[in-house]
């Protein structure tokens, strides 16, 4: 379901309107050239590697759900490849939900930033990694970032499948509210799409962090659910990331009568092929990804400042970026915040 937009309210004389297509694709097409350059420097340098687990052992959990994790991203990751291909067969426009994959898939780039100015968020080296790229990215603060590693298979898988299919979700909240209560404005259809996301997030999050250890959160500020263990999660993820998604879900449910979100508008008016027109469609969807959850990686980042001492972690949830055997303390409060090109600030406190 899509909300027909009035042209009073929401349309723009021609130009207006393609000069804001033209903006949305150039900021995608600068922000994909980008990424490409960060992720050809990581490969080809002497970092991509696999980060060592480290001696201690595996949960159960564990053991039983990371194999299952990887496994079903293949799976997704065959679908959609199977979905795009499909409609690349038979020649037709991409669908609003193939744009809002994609869109979402070139924003993986951002998944380390959370680490920019000190590690605040690691994975499980179990999983299989070549590291990361996070010393790539240009304004990169903390050390050994390369060595947080990267699930490629899952989160590729994430960024192209799941997270759009939470979107999804939301829109789905949105044109429930919008049937129960008609009068509502943009605001409270907003809302009804964050509340799913919160929901959402919390379940997702309490499942890979409390009971599978995928990811963990050990530089964290604030009240925490498990406070002081290595699968504490902050409460401010459960807002903050939901938002993201609640923005996408309101991109995607305030489409126009065409199916235009509103960053695609003028798009039909430029005399282009369609695969070009895809191609403006899924750069523009790409920069207003990146965009939001550029706001949430950077709040994130900008907490971690403000971080509580991280919990004792078992090694293959340090992946060796702090603590014992490394030249860094892991963060705290007293720690000072060492960048890449400072001195050491050797490990004394033996948190970790």
């Amino acid at each position: 379901m899509s909300i027909p937009l009035t042209r009073e309210r929401f349309d723009a004389p021609a130009g207006s309107r393609l000069e804001a297509i033209h903006w949305w694709a150039a900021i995608g097409g600068l922000l994909v050239l980008l990424q490409a350059w960060i992720y050809i420097a990581w490969i080809r340098s002497d970092k991509f590697v696999p980060t060592d687990p480290g001696p201690d052992p595996l949960p159960r959990a564990s053991e039983i759900g990371l194999p299952i994790f990887q496994a079903l991203s293949v799976l997704t990751l065959v679908a959609a490849v199977a979905y795009f291909g499909r409609t690349l067969l038979r020649r037709e426009p991409l669908a609003p939900i193939q744009v809002l994959m994609l869109g979402w898939l070139f924003t993986f780039w951002q998944d380390p930033w959370l680490n920019m100015f000190r590690p605040t968020f690691t994975y499980n080296a179990h999983l299989l990694n070549f590291g990361s790229w996070s010393e790539f990215i240009p304004g990169w603060v903390s050390p050994h970032g390369s060595r947080i590693p990267e699930p490629i298979l899952i989160n590729f898988a994430a960024y192209v499948f799941q997270l759009p299919l939470s979107c999804l979700f939301g829109w789905w909240a949105m044109r429930k509210a919008k049937a129960r209560f008609p009068a509502w404005g943009g605001v409270r259809l907003f809302l009804a799409g964050l509340v799913a996301m919160v929901a959402l997030d919390m379940a997702q999050e309490i499942l890979a962090t409390r009971v599978v250890h995928y990811d963990a959160f050990p530089a964290a500020a604030g009240p925490k659910l498990w406070d002081g263990e290595f699968y504490q999660i902050p409460l401010y993820e459960f807002l903050f990331f939901p938002l993201v998604l609640a923005a996408s879900s309101a991109l995607f449910f305030f489409r126009d009568d065409r199916g235009r979100m509103v960053v695609e508008r003028g798009v039909d008016r430029l005399r282009v092929g369609d695969r070009t027109r895809d191609l403006l469609r899924v750069l523009a969807v790409t920069a207003f990804a990146n965009l939001m959850n550029a706001g949430y990686v950077f709040t994130m980042a900008f907490l971690s400042l403000h971080a509580d001492p991280w919990p004792q972690m078992p090694s293959w949830m340090r992946d060796n970026v702090c603590g014992a055997g490394t030249v860094y303390e892991c963060p705290g409060p007293e720690v000072p915040i060492p960048t890449l090109t400072s001195r050491p600030v050797p490990p004394t406190s033996g948190r970790n």
